[in-house]
């Protein structure tokens, strides 16, 4: 995985003197800065497009969040939701994935890093207050990689201690990346979930640039389940391409004699799925790419996706592969309709787990 150097930082007034942006600039000291007036987050002077998004990617703002950093996982129209908590501590990352939906999605694309922690610890002082009832998950890894600029901004250091005061809520920091060190060094205390995102590696060759390696991640969640950690994982998205049973059949072999499976909380499905405008740019930006070329149909979310039949048949070789090897791990769909839900489990769709609330 290629660790991130920014060719220029910016960063916000109000958030010149926070800890995250010492760190930040003792880490770059040669990388060029500067101070503009609050507010002004568009760095790459213009609407994003093409050229921006690339522009953006080599770029890091630093400010701090003027709306809330928690807010429930959005979900998508008519699809069944496991009512995930998302905590908006970064927008973009450096990682160039072909299908990744923030390029159409934001309306900005500089690299941007809230660093106005006292914040966000508040408001989950403040959730944790009012549910008591159930684990309240919640992932940074909505709008950003959860651990791709971990490196350099240390996040994890103050955030993890943080989750581990708390026996209601739940941290999942979810990657495509494989920088752990920070995490190791760490005492989760339970209250802290490693995820990965996982494809096969010719997959991550062709459609995950600057993404750690399948078998980097796999050490890595290796690594965090010796130090203490619970795992989760996430094939999402399953792309279609020649050969996809046999490829994926073998990461989930592979995954599961990495880890043990009783280390593994979740794992959920997701089939690839993009708006008309998300096909648009992947076109422009990836001309070499074929993911946009399958059978696809346009939902009720308005996002394209494979026609049911066929996502149908993903899922259930997939949970069937899982739950050969690991017959107890909980295994869900994200963003899927209860038709499609009813004909992977049956009529008796939701499933029940602790923690992940349908």
């Amino acid at each position: 995985m290629r660790s991130f150097i920014p060719e220029h930082i910016c960063i916000d007034e109000a958030s010149v003197n926070d800890p995250i942006t010492e760190r930040v600039l003792a880490r770059f000291p040669d990388v060029p800065y500067n101070i503009i007036n609050s507010g002004n987050s568009n760095i790459t002077g213009q609407k994003p497009d093409m050229e921006s998004i690339t522009i953006g990617k080599r770029m890091l703002f630093l400010q701090r969040s003027r709306a809330p950093f928690i807010e429930r996982c959005p979900g998508s129209k008519n699809t069944l939701c496991c009512n995930y908590f998302v905590a908006n501590i970064a927008v973009n990352c450096h990682f160039d994935c072909t299908y990744c939906y923030l390029q159409s999605y934001l309306n900005t694309q500089n690299i941007t890093v809230n660093t106005n922690l006292h914040d966000f610890f508040a408001e989950l002082e403040a959730l944790a207050g009012i549910s008591r009832e159930h684990d309240l998950r919640i992932g940074t890894g909505e709008l950003a990689d959860s651990l791709a600029l971990d490196e350099i901004t240390g996040f994890s250091t103050e955030i993890v201690p943080f989750f581990s005061k708390f026996d209601n809520l739940l941290l999942e920091l979810k990657t495509k990346g494989d920088f752990v060190d920070n995490l190791l060094l760490l005492d989760p205390k339970g209250r802290t979930v490693i995820a990965w995102s996982l494809n096969p590696q010719n997959i991550i060759d062709t459609e995950e640039y600057k993404c750690a390696s399948l078998k980097e991640r796999l050490a890595a969640a290796r690594r965090c389940r010796n130090a203490g950690y619970k795992l989760a994982f996430h094939f999402d998205p399953v792309i279609l391409h020649d050969g996809w049973e046999k490829n994926y059949r073998d990461v989930v072999d592979m995954m599961l004699d990495y880890v043990h499976p009783e280390d593994i909380l979740w794992i959920s499905l997701g089939v690839l799925r993009f708006t008309p405008a998300g096909k648009t740019v992947i076109r422009k930006r990836f001309p070499k790419t074929n993911i946009i070329y399958d059978e696809m149909v346009q939902c009720e979310d308005g996002k394209l996706r494979y026609i049911q039949p066929v996502r149908t048949e993903i899922y259930k070789k997939m949970r069937s592969w899982i739950l050969d090897k690991s017959p107890k791990t909980f295994v869900y769909l994200c963003m899927e309709t209860p038709a499609v839900w009813n004909r992977v489990y049956g009529e008796n769709h939701p499933v029940k787990n602790e923690v992940l609330q349908f």
